[in-house]
């Protein structure tokens, strides 16, 4: 199984235009042979709390179909970051298409108190992604810092952790040091899929990177350039 992970750098906003990028690098992966591909947390908007709700949206909205044919000619899973509209208010979400499989949605369970004013959590599933016999476990940024969260996934029957983030470089370095811990703790591959640029109040440091069973750095991305890290968890190597 191939997992590649998409460091963007989000137009603030601009959700047709982040729409492109993401396609590119949907193409990208799908020429590496990648069966997943992780964007960060709200990619197609960018974190911007204050635009979530003039943003939000919603399962049926028509944009939506191009990942999911995407997903479908191209063989590959594909994780989105968007602002989710629902009846309570706006969740932080992870947009999920599969191969012939319609649309779901998680919601981020656990909200940073900057988060509470403008987001709702969402309820209590558990994400977990079945891709090319392996199972996927998901969280989005403050989720990997909430040990419950963790465990919960894991014990969903979790192969490999993959966490969604919008990082400045300190929070950065404190998540490193956590998934490193997670992934010694639960002997498993571990991810982390960073953006780039200026992200609503945050100086996004990138860094996206993977660690192995043992708590080790594989591989890291830079702090300022888009592109993508594909892995190969069977073999355990980056993919050129």
């Amino acid at each position: 199984m191939r997992i590649c992970l998409a460091q963007t750098k989000p137009h603030k906003g601009d959700v047709d235009l982040n729409i492109e990028g993401h396609k590119k690098f949907i193409l990208t992966a799908i020429d590496k042979k990648s069966d997943l591909i992780v964007f960060p947390e709200l990619s197609l908007t960018g974190y911007e709390p204050e635009l979530s709700e003039k943003l939000a949206i919603e399962k049926t909205d028509p944009r939506l179909a191009q990942f999911q044919m995407m997903s479908d000619k191209g063989g590959i899973s594909i994780v989105i970051g968007m602002p989710f509209k629902k009846n309570s208010g706006v969740c932080i979400a992870a947009a999920i298409f599969q191969p012939g499989v319609p649309v779901t949605v998680y919601c981020k369970r656990y909200l940073h108190a900057s988060e509470e004013p403008y987001f709702v959590p969402g309820n209590d599933e558990v994400a977990v992604l079945s891709v090319a016999n392996c199972n996927v476990g998901l969280a989005i940024c403050y989720e990997l810092s909430i040990d419950s969260h963790v465990s919960s996934v894991f014990s969903a029957g979790s192969d490999i952790y993959v966490a969604s983030v919008v990082h400045d470089v300190d929070s950065v370095h404190r998540c490193d040091k956590k998934l490193s811990l997670i992934a010694k703790e639960y002997s498993k591959n571990v991810f982390c899929v960073n953006c780039v640029g200026v992200s609503g109040m945050y100086d996004s440091f990138g860094n996206s990177a993977v660690w192995d069973k043992y708590g080790d750095l594989l591989h890291q991305m830079d702090d300022k350039t888009e592109g993508v890290l594909v892995f190969d968890i069977n073999n355990q190597a980056i993919v050129q």
